[in-house]
């Protein structure tokens, strides 16, 4: 089970609690912290339909994950992409893998990263207990190569790098500083403060 933090605060009915979350939400902060997997998305989405629905008209979101589960990155990069909203993206330690991707995708020249953070690109990777028929494998290999396309599309479009340049570079794990991150065009703005 999940632990939540809660706060206090003083109101004219005496002390309150509420959650964290609820309160960063009612901020226009939103998270992915951790793997990002079904979970994610379904709390990324719901919380953003909530922002949206009340008009935020700036929504921040607080990235600290390795990656995970493509469909579900893809699903909320999907929701960024559409957003009315304005979008602010943090790296807050580390954006590998689809979370590099979703930070990528928050509003160009809203990318912030703070000082010793780190991103890391590369080909998406086939999950464990990979197996079955020949003809199997083969759908299976035809379709991890549409997701690498589509993938380093993503990442060639948002970094304004030739799909030539991101396919070298994404055939092994890459990794950039905070630096290295916004010279190769993943992120804009290196900050010591996200508030």
């Amino acid at each position: 089970m999940k632990s939540i933090t809660l706060i206090q605060k003083e109101s004219s009915e005496g002390i309150r609690e509420y959650s964290l979350s609820s309160e960063l939400l009612n901020k226009g902060i939103l998270t992915i912290l951790g793997e990002i997997n079904e979970e994610t998305l379904n709390k990324f989405m719901l919380e953003y339909i909530y922002l949206s629905m009340n008009d935020t008209k700036t929504i921040k979101i607080l990235i600290n994950s390795p990656g995970g589960d493509i469909e579900s990155g893809l699903a909320i990069y999907d929701l960024i992409q559409g957003s009315k909203n304005e979008i602010e993206g943090y790296c807050i330690g580390s954006a590998k893998s689809m979370a590099a991707i979703i930070f990528m995708g928050c509003n160009k020249g809203k990318r912030y990263i703070l000082p010793h953070s780190q991103v890391m690109i590369h080909e998406p990777l086939i999950s464990n207990n990979f197996g079955g028929s020949a003809t199997n494998i083969n759908n299976t290999a035809k379709k991890i190569m549409e997701i690498k396309e589509k993938i380093n599309s993503i990442i060639s479009e948002h970094t304004e790098k030739d799909i030539e340049v991101i396919n070298k570079i994404t055939e092994h794990d890459k990794f950039f500083n905070a630096q290295e991150a916004i010279e190769f065009g993943i992120c804009d703005k290196i900050v010591t403060n996200i508030f």
